[in-house]
């Protein structure tokens, strides 16, 4: 897939002449009030409006422009998943050649990569399905003799990935990914259960000397690209256009 557009969380375009802006004061901010609480914004040189948040410390205040976090874990897992075809094909040529240091070099190199590739497109899914919780949505989970009512916070913390992804979300848009993209949705699944056995690795040590011998297998085998793919187009099928090629024809 290639390089995609970073884009902000809160960004308007207006239309405008910029130059009819009169020039004003530079205002220094560590002498403003309540400056933690305040809220910024900017004007880029394409009109666009975006929001900031305040930042003081390293004795320096200023507003930073919010990135959407979305976009930004997507294309933090595009900046390590492209390597992965890479640092794969060096591993069993290595490994092939009977070089015994290069092989485990490859190795801890392909890892790093699968490791946080896999972590940030997970991130990437979380966060979109969170931002489509209304604030005051409630999902009621009804039970033989009981209902059990969670509120956004709630849902966020405490439903299972499959359960808000399958449930929740079309409860909540009235649309079904998982119905009308089954193939993707299958690529999601097995993506979640990449990253999670990374994250939580287990020793799987009865009846074997190599209790790691399946982790390693998986995520040599693993299709990232489906992965990536399939994420992609999860988060789009909910947000049209949110993960956009930038057209550069870059693949990083």
């Amino acid at each position: 897939m290639k390089h995609i557009k970073r884009k902000f969380f809160s960004a308007k375009k207006l239309d405008f002449d910029r130059n009819q802006i009169p020039d004003s004061e530079p205002v220094d901010l560590s002498e403003v009030n309540n400056i933690d609480e305040s809220i910024g914004y900017m004007l880029t040189e394409e009109n666009y409006l975006i929001q900031a948040f305040p930042y003081s410390g390293f004795g320096s205040v200023f507003f930073v422009p919010e990135p959407h976090p979305v976009v930004l874990y997507f294309n933090g897992a595009q900046n390590f998943i492209k390597y992965i075809s890479e640092s794969r094909a060096k591993f069993f040529e290595a490994v092939g050649n009977d070089n015994i240091q290069k092989t485990l070099d490859t190795i801890y190199t392909f890892f790093s990569n699968i490791t946080i590739g896999t972590t940030f497109l997970c991130n990437a899914l979380e966060a979109s399905i969170n931002a489509l919780i209304p604030k005051d949505y409630e999902y009621k989970r009804k039970k033989r003799q009981s209902t059990e009512v969670f509120n956004q916070y709630q849902i966020q913390r405490e439903l299972s990935f499959e359960e808000k992804i399958k449930i929740v979300i079309p409860e909540i848009t009235g649309r079904f990914f998982h119905v009308e993209n089954g193939h993707l949705y299958d690529s999601i699944i097995k993506l979640k259960f990449c990253r999670d056995e990374i994250a939580h690795t287990k020793s799987y040590s009865t009846g074997q000397p190599t209790p790691y011998k399946e982790i390693f297998t998986m995520a040599l085998n693993f299709n990232y690209e489906n992965a990536i793919v399939a994420t992609a187009a999860y988060i789009n099928f909910y947000n049209p256009g949110l993960i956009e090629e930038c057209g550069c024809n870059s693949s990083h």
